[in-house]
């Protein structure tokens, strides 16, 4: 009797055991093919982290920027920035996931280096939130993510005139000693308005987005030259970072209307 009990715990456990490791399976959706559009279905949306490891952080976002994330302080030469960004485009051909980094904090990194360029996608897993992937070497890589804690809204789109940056907004600027408080009203088609009553400013202009970039026609006040910025919308804020070295500029923080 007690024979047959050890027997029967131990099948127990084994059965236990299979069902812990199949319990990340395929994504059988669509025959296996890997699409843009199945891809960016999966990944937008989530945090993502290669290899086991939770630093550095990936983001993927509908408007096709990916950011690589990191609270360490970087030493450039003689400079220290509190931030380790970088920024790029992705993309899908043929299956592999690419990524084309153009911007971050050091002059001599190899930037292409990053996410391994490009990773051959062998599997969207389902049951869990993981992609199977091989770099251009052929060593196999892993990246994961939660469909609880790792979740972050996406507002982003891949139009001429991003609907992220719709919305009343309000920032601080600089004139000599002197803070300036702007309202900005960004609505369709690109339309925003400048205002700051303090300096008798309200004028209108445009600004254009493309991959995660803006170009502002004229930036705060009219007739200045144009000016570019990688951005990030988050719920209540916009946070601006440098093109030349990833580092922020400023925030603008949603007015509630």
């Amino acid at each position: 009797m007690k024979k047959s009990m050890k027997m029967m715990m131990l099948l127990a456990m084994i059965l236990a055991m299979g069902a812990s490791v199949v319990s990340c399976s395929s994504d059988d959706e669509n025959d296996g093919i890997i699409s843009e559009q199945r891809v960016e279905k999966y990944i937008t949306g989530y945090t993502w982290y290669p290899d086991y490891k939770k630093q550095p952080e990936f983001r993927f976002y509908r408007n096709r920027l990916v950011s690589r994330m990191s609270s360490s302080k970087v030493t450039s030469g003689s400079l220290t920035w509190d931030e380790s960004n970088f920024f790029g485009t992705w993309s899908v051909v043929d299956g592999k996931l690419i990524t084309t980094f153009t911007t971050g904090p050091y002059e001599d990194s190899d930037l292409n280096s990053i996410l391994y360029g490009s990773l051959t996608i062998d599997e969207l897993r389902s049951d869990c939130k993981g992609i199977d992937a091989t770099d251009p070497d052929g060593y196999s890589h892993w990246l994961s993510s939660s469909e609880i804690s790792d979740r972050f809204v996406d507002y982003t789109d891949a139009s001429d005139h991003d609907g992220a940056l719709e919305g009343t907004w309000e920032a601080l600027a600089h004139k000599g000693e002197r803070n300036i408080i702007f309202t900005i009203k960004i609505g369709k088609q690109g339309k925003i308005t400048f205002i700051a009553k303090s300096e008798n400013i309200d004028f209108t202009t445009t600004c254009t987005t493309k991959n995660g970039h803006v170009t502002f026609t004229h930036l705060f006040e009219p007739g200045t030259n144009p000016r570019s910025f990688i951005y990030i919308r988050e719920k209540d804020e916009i946070r601006f970072y440098s093109e030349e070295n990833a580092q922020s500029v400023w925030t603008w923080e949603k007015v509630n209307q």
